[in-house]
């Protein structure tokens, strides 16, 4: 509020953003290690009955995705997914999106699970694919969640 009514001119305060701002150092292959150990944690606490922490993991996990496309693609996360995503990608991660109670959740964390294993070129642009090992985590997650449903 201080910009706002301040004596700031505009362009001191965009020069102060750019001064500011966060670089993307993190590589792209840390960001998906990041979203497969949530989606392994958004799993135990669904397991749990934690629903709030599971939300909690489900979110991050979609931020991380709209970050990566964002980063991939040119842009912020939501603007850039809403101009650059194709329709399909949308609504893929429109499914994950999920009603108040733990079953819905987990359908979400096997939908962002599915959109992680066989769309991730579409986040990333091609340039970073799923380890081995992460695949086997995410395998594990989807065999361990059939089984709980």
């Amino acid at each position: 509020l201080q910009l706002l009514a301040g004596s700031l001119s505009p362009e001191e305060i965009a020069a102060a953003g750019r001064a500011n701002r966060v670089t993307a150092d993190i590589p792209l292959a840390q960001q998906l290690d990041a979203i497969v150990r949530w989606a392994l944690d958004a799993d135990n606490a669904l397991q749990r009955g934690n629903f709030w922490q599971a939300l909690n993991l489900l979110q991050r996990m979609r931020e991380q995705l709209l970050a990566v496309f964002a980063r991939t693609h040119g842009g912020r996360p939501y603007h850039a997914f809403d101009a650059l995503a194709t329709a399909a990608l949308q609504r893929k991660l429109g499914a994950t999106l999920h009603p108040f109670d733990l079953a819905a959740a987990l359908t979400a964390l096997l939908a962002l699970i599915d959109l992680i294993e066989h769309d991730i070129d579409g986040f990333t642009g091609g340039q970073v694919r799923l380890s081995a090992e992460q695949r086997a985590v995410l395998a594990h997650i989807r065999r361990a969640a059939e089984i709980s449903e």
